[in-house]
């Protein structure tokens, strides 16, 4: 069996180094969030995806439109309980996040 002389060895062991920094680095740099502004009608509300459809006419838009929006934990729904949104004319502020329309602050309109 052959010795490792320690040049070696050391050559070794900085590419096992370097290879496994390199493995780890990710890039980190933060998605950068479009946000939205729509108020209209709640349509086709789904509990367990915690989504629904709003037409609406978003600011500066003349025509109406559809976006299917998504709730989480951290939604602030205000006027309304969730459960009571199918059907409900709101207000909703949010942002675009992977291509999803997720839903900060959810209002019952006034109108």
């Amino acid at each position: 069996m052959r010795k490792i002389t320690l040049p070696l060895f050391l050559l070794f062991g900085a590419c096992v180094s370097s290879a496994s920094f390199a493995a780890t680095q990710t890039d980190t740099a933060p998605e950068r969030l479009e946000s939205f502004e729509c108020a209209g009608l709640v349509n086709s509300y789904d509990a367990d995806t915690r989504s629904f459809v709003l037409s609406c006419q978003a600011e500066h838009v003349p025509d109406f439109q559809t976006k299917t929006v998504m709730i989480d934990d951290d939604t602030q729904i205000t006027g309304i309980q969730e459960s009571n949104l199918d059907g409900a004319t709101v207000e909703v502020e949010g942002v675009v996040s992977g291509g999803k329309n997720l839903a900060k602050e959810i209002e019952l309109s006034d109108d």
